[in-house]
């Protein structure tokens, strides 16, 4: 049969095998023609290569993924003119059938373990850039509640502290230095734009359980 490109192929358990069959061809010198003499460089040879027709068949295997170990081309000769390399060729397709077969399983098997690792990993993505613009919801409300205890600093450190009396082994000024540093390291933006980023972008799928 013939396809599309016009490439001979045949059905082989369902499975399809290209091939094709030709003269072989070889290379042989002739002499330059005056035309080619007239356009010849000083050191060129004086001779040219090219293709000529040998009369001899060349039946050859053009399916990509051919099994490993079966031959794909037969050379006629004079010794083994092709119509004597019928059996073998045909003895080939007959072998080559189930392997095809079971080639085309692997390849799907392959393919479908592919998509559902790519679905998985999308899968994964989007679960991770949600958790992580979570992170950053959090980060924003954090900071947002932090503001009510920066304004309320802001009081104590405005109010009369001389008469007050030590708490605690610390006098106001000590506590309210206490306060402060718990408040820096609170601070979601204490280490400026990059560290928030940083917090987000140490977020993972796995990040949040529920």
């Amino acid at each position: 049969m013939q396809g599309e490109r016009g490439v001979l192929f045949a059905e082989v358990l369902g499975e399809k095998v290209e091939f094709q069959v030709r003269e072989k061809q070889k290379q042989e010198r002739r002499p330059l023609t005056d035309d080619e003499k007239r356009w010849r460089s000083p050191g060129d040879n004086g001779w040219k290569k090219e293709l000529v027709p040998t009369g001899w068949l060349v039946f050859e295997i053009k399916t990509w993924q051919w099994p490993a170990g079966l031959p794909r081309q037969w050379l006629e000769s004079e010794k083994h003119p092709m119509e004597g390399m019928l059996p073998d060729i045909l003895a080939t397709f007959v072998a080559a059938g189930p392997l095809l077969v079971q080639q085309r399983k692997d390849r799907e098997a392959a393919e479908r373990q592919l998509a559902e690792r790519r679905r998985y990993e999308e899968q994964q993505r989007r679960k991770r850039d949600t958790n992580r613009w979570r992170k950053f919801r959090e980060l924003a409300q954090d900071w947002h509640k932090l503001a009510a205890v920066r304004d309320f600093l802001t009081e104590l450190r405005s109010m009369d502290t001389e008469s007050a009396a030590e708490i605690d082994g610390r006098n106001v000024e000590e506590w309210i230095a206490w306060a402060e540093e718990w408040l820096q390291r609170a601070d979601p933006t204490v280490d400026g734009v990059d560290g928030v980023f940083r917090q987000v972008a140490a977020v993972t799928d796995w990040t949040y359980r529920d």
